[in-house]
């Protein structure tokens, strides 16, 4: 409980700018590459997360790819992101997301 409530407080402190979003080529999901700021005490981030095509991104971290540095994705087929970006300053980076396959590069 003490968790969900610190999680909660942490989130409510912070905002997401939407930097892009790109529809699933024949499909229902999006991704949105955003930038996230948890106010004076933290640096920003860069932040992939995968979503329901049209949903609107919510105040929470990415659930794909969580970086320090600015990052660019691209569908490579309806089943594939690529996500290029500087690999060694991520907090989070995962390589399936509900179905979907992640590939990542850097520049």
């Amino acid at each position: 409980m003490v968790y969900e409530l610190e999680k909660g407080l942490a989130s409510g402190m912070c905002g997401n700018q939407v930097i892009s979003r790109e529809a699933q080529p024949d499909g229902n999901k999006e991704f949105v590459v955003f930038k996230r700021d948890c106010g004076a005490t933290t640096g920003y981030s860069y932040q992939l997360s995968l979503i329901q095509k049209g949903e609107p991104i919510d105040n929470s971290a990415g659930n794909v790819y969580v970086s320090d540095q600015e990052i660019k994705a691209v569908w490579m087929d309806s089943e594939t992101i690529h996500v290029i970006g500087v690999l060694s300053t991520n907090f989070k980076m995962v390589t399936e997301y509900k179905g979907i396959k992640v590939e990542y590069s850097s520049p």
